[in-house]
């Protein structure tokens, strides 16, 4: 797998030609052309080449990466991601990604557990057409609570994502203020689009509460908002980065809404996780924000006649 930054895009009514060199088998052209030429860890089994950050507006993966402790309740991850712990115990990794730990009825745990995760670059989240992914691992043994991937907001004052649009239902996980977010509850099982700039819940449809791997993503433009998932399995499995076909994988499991406000507050990216009174966990896997098509049109492929190399 490959894959490349095309820095100016492709204008409309236009073509960008690609060529590629297909050599032995037995080269290492990452080796050779690293960072310009890279993949995933998952595809390549080390992360040594992984140039995705060089790639994509923002990207983790996190399978391997370790934690670096910072003052309380905050927390930096070797490839620049930060994790602040509202309330909880301290996040860790495996071999799934970040484990935000559970919240388990005892006295000696905090009523919440609320974690969010920054990227790198915190504040520089363009307003081109712009797609947010995230693979993500859920389970619980009692209740259980959400995942929410917010844009635009104030990541300085964070809220309960619960409380916009009135959805309140013994369920927390934080989002940023003035963003606008899916809240992905699965103690409720809905998923819900929303804006914390007008307090309104956009639009919503139904999420499993039974636990999975999951792909999620969220559109935000100046006219529209849209979200959905897709549900792998009912075992942990690592979710592969493939950048899924948005349109057509998650056989309706979407929610969409036309914008009557302005959602660019701020050029921020937050994913959040959290729950409360209740027994869950979550793996976060990776998670991909790059620009796509304009009106969703995927541009046309086609392929050449081989030739030796060098010409």
């Amino acid at each position: 797998m490959w894959w490349v930054n095309l820095s100016n895009g492709i204008p409309a009514n236009s073509n960008v030609t690609i060529y590629m060199y297909i050599g032995p088998t037995s080269a290492n052209y990452y080796q050779q052309y690293y960072p310009y030429v890279g993949t995933n860890a998952q595809v390549i089994g080390t992360m040594q080449y992984d140039n995705g950050q060089d790639v994509f507006i923002a990207y983790g993966y996190f399978e391997g990466v370790s934690t670096i402790s910072g003052p309380y309740g905050y927390y930096y991850l070797d490839d620049g991601w930060y994790i602040y712990v509202i309330s909880g115990d301290s996040p860790g990794m495996s071999s799934g990604g970040i484990f935000l730990s559970n919240y388990q009825p005892s006295i000696y745990q905090p009523t919440y557990s609320l974690y969010y995760l920054l990227p790198p670059s915190i504040c520089n989240i363009p307003k081109i057409p712009l797609i947010v992914e995230e693979a993500w691992y859920y389970y619980r043994t009692y209740s259980g609570d959400a995942n929410v991937i917010a844009l635009f907001g104030n990541t300085n004052q964070q809220i309960y994502a619960e409380y916009i649009g009135n959805t309140s239902s013994y369920s927390v996980a934080p989002t940023s203020n003035l963003s606008t977010f899916v809240q992905f509850n699965y103690y409720s099982g809905v998923t819900y689009l929303k804006s914390a700039v007008t307090n309104s819940t956009l639009n919503q449809t139904s999420f499993p509460t039974s636990g999975g791997t999951v792909y999620s993503y969220l559109i935000v433009n100046s006219s529209y908002a849209q979200t959905g998932y897709y549900i792998y399995n009912s075992n942990q499995v690592l979710a592969p980065l493939t950048l899924l076909d948005t349109y057509n994988i998650n056989y309706n499991n979407y929610t969409y809404s036309n914008l009557n406000y302005n959602p660019f507050q701020y050029g921020t990216l937050e994913i959040g996780a959290g729950t409360g009174g209740a027994t869950s966990v979550q793996y976060i896997q990776w998670i991909v924000a790059r620009a796509y098509p304009p009106n969703g049109i995927m541009p046309s492929i086609s392929t050449g006649s081989e030739s030796s190399w060098p010409p």
